[in-house]
């Protein structure tokens, strides 16, 4: 099915999603909006099936569709509107949402209620304590770092570093996996959806930060 012919279709589809469902999808479509609406998530669907232009952007913007669809394990809606399975969306070739996010995403999805909390309390000098108060998710706390250039797609020592001071050691190790492997950078790998934020060289060394943190997270604890 092309693109064009899906656009009548998105908006039932974003209408079956939840609102936690809406945020993971306007964090995967590469935005940093804090606007998480129906009408929102309906705009940046629509941009990203038709490649920006309205006029439908042909098999890999639809491909597109089905990776999201995959990733928010939305397999139902897979079926009726792509009339496919997961199986075939991960044989057709290399993927096309940005593995960065793919990757935050699904480290969201392992946090505890705990963790997120642990983790606002670390990061409550480097992000603002009310937009703090305001993230429900981990996406939403990475989207204030974006914002702050704090992390991107190749500077991660910061959730590396997070991660591991909060006792995550599981997937503070990934984290150190993909940097080590570099997949957003990789041949063949299609960055039109990733919005990225210039990188930006932090005033302060990953070991000042390292120590900064351990000390807050032993106060935290006591």
């Amino acid at each position: 099915m092309s693109a064009t012919a899906l656009l009548p279709l998105l908006c039932e589809l974003v209408d079956s999603l939840s609102e936690l469902e809406r945020r993971a999808l306007v964090f995967l479509c590469g935005s940093l909006d804090s606007d998480h609406s129906p009408a929102r998530a309906r705009s940046l669907l629509e941009a990203t099936v038709t490649g920006g232009g309205g006029g439908g952007g042909g098999e890999g913007q639809v491909q597109v569709l089905r990776e999201l669809l995959v990733q928010l394990r939305r397999i139902d809606l897979l079926r009726s509107l792509c009339h496919c399975g997961k199986e075939e969306v991960e044989r057709h070739g290399p993927p096309r949402l940005s593995p960065y996010r793919v990757l935050m995403f699904k480290l969201s999805e392992e946090l505890t209620s705990e963790d997120l909390n642990q983790l606002k309390f670390l990061l409550g000098r480097v992000v603002p304590r009310d937009r703090l108060d305001r993230a429900k998710s981990f996406l939403d706390v990475i989207t204030e770092l974006e914002k702050q250039a704090e992390v991107s797609s190749d500077r991660l020592e910061l959730v590396q570093t997070c991660l591991r001071d909060i006792g995550r050691l599981d997937l503070s190790k990934r984290v150190h996996t993909f940097t080590s492997t570099d997949p957003e950078h990789s041949p063949g790998h299609s960055a039109a959806l990733v919005q990225r934020c210039p990188p930006v060289v932090s005033n302060q060394s990953s070991l000042t930060w390292s120590s900064h943190l351990e000390l807050s997270l032993c106060l935290f604890l006591l």
